[in-house]
């Protein structure tokens, strides 16, 4: 299979990573061949753990600039990695634009119920072992054997009053007792620092570095 080689058909002068691990890409569009280039790195998800290869490989440490989400992550970079924090920029979560604009279409994808459920999305992260050889069906019949051993160990920690309320409050009525810690989390670490959006404060921050090589 002919692979496609970025660096002969489009020759860029600007690259977006969104994964550090070298391996993942073919070796013709890894970021050791481009280190003659201004390349940058997204990361994929929005980081709750600290590892050795969520803020210090080599792609980390050679790239140009590091779009972070927030404070804590720059705070990790300057814990985990060689060259601390000084190609970081912290300019919020990309795909929290999606929930800031506000001219997204509001129609309805769920369909209609003769009575009240509860609405379920089902996204099984890529790392599940043999998750490709198995179906959604087979996982949720295995999630169904969890709940119902999670639900023997509260009973049999004669908590099951405490785990009624709760399945009636929350579960059911929709409660949400955390809601004040969330929006304020939210307030103060997913909302673009830089302005009102992710790709905006991307671009300025772009606009600004080239003209120093002006």
């Amino acid at each position: 299979m002919v692979q496609y080689d970025v660096r002969e058909k489009i020759n860029p002068d600007i690259l977006f990573y969104s994964q550090p691990k070298a391996k993942l890409y073919h070796p013709l569009h890894n970021a050791s061949n481009f280190e003659d280039k201004l390349f940058c790195y997204y990361p994929y998800a929005f980081w709750t753990g600290t590892i050795p290869w969520t803020y210090n490989t080599r792609l980390q440490n050679l790239a140009w600039k590091l779009f972070y989400s927030t404070e804590l992550h720059r705070q990790e970079a300057v814990r985990h990695s060689f060259r601390k924090d000084l190609n970081v920029e912290v300019v919020g979560y990309p795909d929290a634009d999606l929930f800031l604009n506000y001219q997204l279409s509001d129609e309805v994808v769920w369909k209609k119920q003769d009575h009240p459920k509860k609405r379920l999305i089902w996204a099984p992260h890529c790392a599940i072992p043999s998750y490709h050889r198995k179906n959604d069906q087979e996982h949720l019949e295995q999630l169904n054997m969890l709940g119902k051993q999670a639900l023997a160990v509260h009973y049999q920690g004669k908590d099951e009053a405490a785990l009624i309320d709760f399945i009636e409050r929350v579960v059911l009525a929709g409660e949400d007792p955390m809601r004040p810690q969330r929006k304020q989390f939210y307030q103060e670490n997913l909302i673009p620092p830089m302005g009102p959006s992710v790709t905006q404060a991307t671009v300025e921050i772009i606009m600004k570095g080239l003209k120093k090589f002006e």
